[in-house]
């Protein structure tokens, strides 16, 4: 499942709060990893940088870094989640 808190560049937003509400499934948890601009994401990084065109093999290395996604986070299926702006949730059910 995918949870978008949909937000246009540089355009502040509130932070979004789902619940899910599954029928049909016996799932009592969810994994969640969430891509923002400060979780999993090297834009920032890049910009940091100065948006080059052709990194350096060392700004490679920084931008990959940057864009590592944290372990996944194990919650109870009633958890609420929790989506910053110009953020992806993804959940995988268990």
């Amino acid at each position: 499942i995918a949870l978008w808190n949909y937000a246009e560049p540089k355009e502040s937003a509130p932070a979004k709060s789902f619940r899910l509400k599954i029928d049909g499934t016996h799932a009592g948890r969810y994994f969640v990893q969430i891509v923002d601009p400060e979780h999993g994401s090297g834009l920032k990084a890049w910009q940091d940088m100065g948006s080059p065109i052709s990194p350096t093999l060392n700004q490679i290395q920084q931008l990959r870094q940057a864009s590592k996604l944290e372990e996944p986070s194990d919650r109870a299926i009633n958890a609420p989640i929790v989506v910053p702006a110009q953020g992806l949730a993804v959940l995988e059910l268990h």
